[in-house]
């Protein structure tokens, strides 16, 4: 057996003990709202979201595109032209981080989006600048530290710190219980049992990283 073919169940083996483990806990998953009925996007905009995005439209002198999603209702992606994009703030230079103006454009803008704090509720997986100063900052929404599967926004920014898009989707108001059912001892077993029984090895064969 090669040692690629050896290194796959082990790998295997370190997702399906994670994967139980977030199972367990409820499924926390972006995609959870699929199972519901769809829900038409707002038309027009909830009042509460009007406003926000009647101020996204009058800062890009109206070319501010918006999409929804189909199962939430919310907005899933804010797109302005690189002639018109969505202007930084006041409090913020062309000197400041990425992540602190993506931030400061969730701050006003990411309750469209389905969140209520983007501070507590978004962890930064990722930031690039890319060619002419553009940036890309991802996030990864977390629930009480549990990252929800699924649940992405990226902004865009350019040279000058201004917003040129945002998407993504976020599993909104999640409220589930983040507690594993069982054990990681339980889950690192059953994951060794599966990979082992699929691939036709022993258990004694295989070993787990920490879940």
């Amino acid at each position: 057996m090669s040692a690629q073919s050896v290194r796959k169940p082990f790998v295997l083996v370190g997702l399906l003990v994670t994967l139980t483990l977030l199972l367990a806990a409820g499924s926390l998953s972006s995609a959870a709202q699929q199972s519901q009925p769809a829900v038409a996007p707002p038309e027009p905009p909830h009042s509460l979201d009007r406003a926000l995005i009647d101020r996204l439209q009058q800062i890009t002198e109206g070319q501010t595109r918006i999409s929804y999603h189909a199962q939430t209702g919310k907005v899933r992606f804010i797109g302005a032209s690189a002639a018109h994009p969505i202007l930084r703030l006041d409090i913020i230079s062309a000197d400041t981080q990425p992540e602190e103006a993506a931030r400061s454009f969730l701050s006003i803008y990411g309750e469209l989006f389905g969140l209520t704090d983007q501070a507590d509720e978004l962890t930064v997986m990722r930031s690039r600048v890319l060619d002419r100063d553009r940036s890309f900052v991802r996030f990864q929404q977390v629930y009480q530290g549990i990252p929800v599967l699924g649940g992405e926004l990226i902004v865009q920014i350019d040279e000058n710190k201004n917003v040129v898009s945002a998407i993504g989707e976020v599993l909104p108001d999640p409220r589930v219980n983040v507690f594993p059912a069982i054990s990681a001892a339980t889950a690192r077993q059953r994951a060794l049992e599966i990979v082992a029984q699929t691939y036709e090895l022993s258990v004694e064969a295989l070993t787990t990283t920490e879940p």
